[in-house]
């Protein structure tokens, strides 16, 4: 995670791991921390696993609170 102040020469980078469902722990986070962009990738399942379970880029481009740039 990378939050960028409001001075453009600094930015401020945050890691942190966490354990859970991917896109779940993913949208928690927007919702407690103030966080402008979500950069993701849009590649990791198959065609079947994304039709029965949906994705985690598209789960959490649908409830996060902040943008989401997806990434191929």
């Amino acid at each position: 995670f990378i939050n960028v102040s409001d001075k453009s020469d600094q930015v401020e980078i945050k890691t942190l791991i966490k354990v859970g469902v991917a896109y779940d722990e993913i949208v928690k986070l927007t919702k407690q921390e103030d966080y402008d962009l979500i950069v993701i990738s849009s590649h990791g399942k198959n065609a079947l696993e994304t039709f029965f379970y949906g994705s985690t880029t598209e789960k959490v481009v649908r409830n996060a609170k902040c943008s989401v740039l997806v990434v191929r």
